[in-house]
């Protein structure tokens, strides 16, 4: 149902995939990066500054089996699909598109409201920008449908609308025929493997300062 909006939704949901993706995108070369920010990081989650998400998508790079084994037109087909409802972290892409050292090209949805939180009784807070709650689930639905379109996927599994993507991303529902999903919140390095309000495992604990069991 999630995935099947009303036509003039969809039609809506078409053109902007189709501004933001270029003719030589190839899913299989592209990271999906969707960003929880602003409300999430003041109670229910540790959040990462862009800068940490940039240098995760290169350690994943790394880790695949470096820049150097790719082609050069590979090395610019590189895309990285960044989602988020913070226009913070959605401008911050821009510094590093004009990066030329940089080995990827962000794609950002500047038509996204970004709304700054994920809690609906928030949402009528937006009017004063003339900006629906109609708007809010069209850029929702955009952001989902643009995480659908990557190989590999690294997302904060403290968002329910994260570990949503999850859900399709496992059924075959993206445009890749395998998704590689992993939550920040089991990353290798312990700089970016984040917390939950709830979570409940002894790395967590220690952070919290919570008193070790007996």
């Amino acid at each position: 149902y999630i995935l099947r909006p009303n036509p003039t939704s969809k039609l809506k949901i078409q053109d902007v995939m189709q501004k933001l993706f270029p003719s030589d995108f190839d899913p299989a070369l592209a990271i999906g990066m969707p960003i929880r920010s602003s409300d999430k990081c003041i109670r229910e989650s540790e959040c990462l500054s862009f800068d940490q998400y940039m240098q995760i998508v290169q350690n994943i790079t790394l880790r695949d089996g470096g820049l150097s084994s790719w082609p050069l037109k590979k090395k610019q087909n590189r895309h990285v699909i960044l989602t988020t409802e913070s226009m913070e972290m959605l401008q911050a892409r821009h510094k590093y598109n004009a990066n030329q050292s940089f080995p990827f090209t962000l794609i950002g949805n500047d038509q996204d409201v970004a709304q700054g939180t994920g809690n609906p009784r928030e949402y009528n807070k937006m009017t004063s920008r003339n900006v629906t709650s109609d708007d809010i689930m069209l850029s929702t639905m955009s952001s989902l449908n643009m995480q659908l379109m990557a190989a590999s996927t690294v997302g904060n599994c403290c968002s329910n609308f994260h570990k949503l993507m999850l859900e399709f991303l496992s059924r075959g529902c993206g445009a890749a025929p395998r998704n590689n999903f992993e939550c920040l919140q089991d990353n290798e390095n312990p700089e970016f493997r984040l917390c939950c309000q709830w979570s409940n495992n002894q790395e967590c604990k220690d952070k919290r300062g919570a008193p070790h069991k007996r």
